[in-house]
């Protein structure tokens, strides 16, 4: 497997492999959420939080959009199942 594949596989297992970005994918697969409405679902620091969404972000598995002063995040539905199936598809081969 390239060396650039391999890493980019790393990141995603590495962001849906923690419980809290995980609880935050599922929160963001029922709607639109900017980091407040995260803050109080989650009952977290903010600073946490952001600290999260960036992760999640780096892994291209959510979007932002920006209403006013507000971040608005969703997942990226098309890239992340895509790149969640390419996961898959490369462990079934290996």
């Amino acid at each position: 497997m390239p060396h650039g594949k391999a890493h980019g596989l790393a990141k995603i297992c590495n962001a849906m492999g923690n419980p809290i970005r995980f609880k935050i994918m599922t929160l963001l697969g029922e709607g639109i959420c900017n980091v407040n409405d995260l803050v109080r679902k989650l009952s977290l620091e903010q600073s946490k939080v952001s600290k999260h969404l960036a992760v999640l972000l780096a892994a291209g598995l959510v979007k932002f959009s920006v209403d006013g002063r507000r971040r608005c995040y969703e997942l990226d539905r098309q890239k992340t199942v895509r790149r969640i199936l390419a996961l898959f598809q490369k462990l079934r081969e290996e």
